[in-house]
């Protein structure tokens, strides 16, 4: 995945929850995050969502 508009596709609802948590922050902050580019904690964010959206991909989620 190389962006997040190609990851979003392959995440699912507990994903982001998994996300939020790997990264140590609260789910809001990891929603608010997502819609705020110049965010400090955007490109760790994108890079571990396109990380869980790889392995959704690899274990035959379709993509929505």
């Amino acid at each position: 995945m190389k962006t997040l508009e190609e990851a979003k596709r392959y995440l699912r609802r507990g994903d982001y929850v998994k996300i939020a948590s790997s990264l140590g922050i609260e789910l809001e902050c990891l929603r608010k995050t997502l819609q705020r580019p110049n965010s400090k904690r955007y490109p760790s964010v994108v890079a571990k969502a396109c990380e869980v959206a790889e392995f959704n991909k690899s274990f035959g989620v379709k993509p929505l």
